[in-house]
């Protein structure tokens, strides 16, 4: 009887386990996309070069979402259709005479990524 009930208290502390084994990683994967989306901005930005950044500080909110500006931020923004549930935000602002900072965050349905980057002719 005692081991019967040792079995099963294993039993339900393996499911335990297992269930949050999965959230963690669902959590992850979330960030991991959430990432790969701020970075596929950036590289898009950093391609279009230093003009195409607006030279007065500016933010556009994808979850409103704002509109874009001549063309900028591109594509991803607001939203990728290979990121469901994640909505972009781009600011920028000039750094220097010659520099701009570009700034994207990833609004996920359970986390939030920054990544910063300059832009410089």
């Amino acid at each position: 009887m005692i081991a019967i009930g040792l079995m099963g208290l294993l039993a339900l502390s393996l499911v335990v386990l297992a269930g949050a084994a999965l959230r963690m990683n669902s959590a992850g994967q979330e960030r991991v996309l959430a990432t790969e989306l701020a970075t596929e901005l950036l590289e898009r930005i950093r391609i279009e070069g230093y003009l195409s950044v607006p030279h007065e500080t500016s933010k556009f909110d994808g979850r409103v979402p704002d509109i874009t500006d001549d063309g900028f931020p591109p594509a991803p923004y607001p939203t990728s259709s290979k990121a469901p549930g994640h909505f972009v935000m781009v600011e920028s602002e000039q750094a220097s005479p010659n520099l701009r900072r570009v700034k994207v965050t990833v609004f996920a349905p359970n986390s939030i990524t920054r990544l910063e980057s300059y832009v410089h002719p």
